[in-house]
């Protein structure tokens, strides 16, 4: 694949998830406005949405993987390693569902973005982190231009 084709190709990819996690947001609210008895289960929605994911990340990694046989040896040797954290983000995935209930779409959307200042300054305080001024104007401007 010629870089250009490649660039395309993660441009693609990045606005499909894009269009995937906008969706998650409008479908969850929308199931929380409608009847009891239309309302879909929360967790088939996330076990399609994080299938979804899984596909695109698949077909990416076949994409841009050299050999074929080098996509199976990195799913071989990072799949426990990551474990952990697809299982978090599983209950974090289940907390937003349930969050979009009581919240209106756009004031979930501001504070669901507001999780890219809040880890920065928590990491600062924790992990001793240090950000330079022109760290912390790139957080704030991509925070404020998501929101």
């Amino acid at each position: 694949m010629t870089d250009s084709n490649h660039a395309a190709f993660k441009f693609l990819l990045l606005f499909i998830m894009i269009i995937v996690n906008s969706a998650v947001v409008l479908v969850g609210k929308f199931n929380g406005n409608v009847s009891p008895e239309e309302r879909y289960n929360v967790l088939h929605m996330l076990i399609l949405t994080e299938i979804l994911k899984l596909s695109l990340s698949c077909i990416a990694e076949v994409c841009s993987s050299t050999t074929p046989g080098s996509f199976l040896i990195s799913i071989s040797n990072g799949y426990l390693q990551m474990a952990v954290p697809a299982f978090l983000y599983l209950i974090q995935n289940s907390a937003i569902y349930l969050s979009l209930s009581y919240l209106s779409v756009p004031t979930f959307q501001v504070l669901s973005q507001s999780k890219l200042i809040i880890t920065s300054f928590l990491s600062t305080l924790i992990l001793n982190r240090s950000y330079n001024l022109q760290q912390w104007m790139g957080i704030f401007f991509v925070t404020a231009g998501v929101t």
